[in-house]
């Protein structure tokens, strides 16, 4: 099965969940990144930043779904202006390793446990205060 879902993660404050498992082609990419646009954009005019989880456990791109998926994710400006922390939840590799030693630094964290990625986050997520 082939998923690209992206939801309000409402257990932690200005969360986005971006889920993606299975065979991920071209097509999926270009179908699903709408919905994740407007669920990332309305965090952001909702709580000024946003903080993302990505999990992508079980999951296997083409070379140019994967290209088109960064340029959408990782690599869009208003996005990466507007984001606090961003969560890998990974499966266990020798790439997964490699990426997290290449990228991890202070706002960007890998992992390959999701409870161990959302408990590391919610440490670092300072509540929102009610007006």
């Amino acid at each position: 099965m082939t998923v690209i879902n992206t939801i309000d993660y409402d257990k932690i404050p200005a969360t986005v969940l971006h889920r993606i498992t299975g065979e991920i082609d071209v097509e999926e990419v270009r179908s699903r990144m709408g919905q994740t646009c407007k669920i990332v954009d309305s965090a952001v005019r909702k709580h000024g930043k946003f903080n993302l989880i990505i999990d992508s456990r079980g999951l296997k791109f083409t070379d140019e779904a994967h290209t088109l998926w960064k340029q959408k994710i990782e690599d869009e400006p208003r996005f990466k202006e507007k984001m606090n922390y961003l969560v890998f939840v990974l499966d266990y590799s020798a790439k997964a390793r490699a990426a997290k030693k290449r990228r991890e630094n202070e706002i960007t964290r890998f992992f390959y446990d999701f409870d161990e990625g959302i408990h590391w986050l919610r440490n670092h997520v300072i509540p929102e205060k009610k007006a």
